[in-house]
This record gives C-alpha cells, structure tokens and sequence, in this order.
C-alpha cells in the first residue's frame, strides 16, 4: 500500500445473489509511495465472491480495466508516446469535429493482482 499512500477504496455496490457476492469498488489516490509517477488513479473494477458453508469469503476474483489502470499510472504523455503518428494524427483531426467521436473500445477485463495494484 506505500505505492498509494493516500489510496481510498470506496464500495459502489453489493450485489447478493445465490450464493455469490458482487463487491464493486472505485479506487483514488495519486502514485506518490517510493519511485511513484505522483500520477492520479481512478479505477473502478469489482471482486466476484463465492461464499463458503461457514458464511466467509471462500474464493474471490477481481476484474478491473488494465489498460486504463497502466495509462493512469504511466500519464497521458507517456501513454501518447507509444502511440503511431497516424493514430495521433487522426486523433488530432477528430478534436476539430463538431460531433463527439464513438467511445473507444474498452480493453477486456483484467484478473486482478493486488500485489501488482498496490506495490506499483
């Protein structure tokens, strides 16, 4: 947790269905902890909880954007770096237009890593 030292996690949404819970999660805090980027991070993901016999948490799988997360953390600038100069260029010519662009495709879900969210 020292990679975010002011990290919040606040819960979205419990759903309780068979079973299996549902813990949906957005995540806030700036990369500020030893060889941070001081980036913000904004994440939201959720936890898929199967519940065991004894009433406590007996598997959990986590799932968030990857993709969203690495560009937050790394920053725009460089995230632009590595793009193609056709693909800067043709982001460059949908700013001019009058109508928004369709929203780019989101990257599949991620399994979740906490060791690798928390002690980037």
């Amino acid at each position: 947790m020292t990679a975010f030292p002011d990290l919040h996690v606040a819960m979205d949404k419990l759903i309780v269905e068979n079973g299996s819970v549902e813990y949906h999660w957005t995540l806030t805090g700036a990369n500020n902890g030893p060889g941070g980027t001081g980036n913000p991070v904004r994440i939201s993901g959720y936890e898929s909880w199967q519940i065991g016999p004894n009433g406590l948490i007996a598997s959990s799988q986590g799932y968030f954007d990857a993709e969203e997360y690495r560009r937050q953390i790394e920053g725009f600038a460089q995230h632009r770096a590595q793009l193609s100069a056709k693909t800067i260029a043709r982001l460059s010519s949908l700013r001019s237009c009058r109508t928004p662009p369709s929203r780019p495709h989101v990257s599949s879900p991620a399994r979740l890593d906490l060791h690798t969210v928390f002690h980037r």
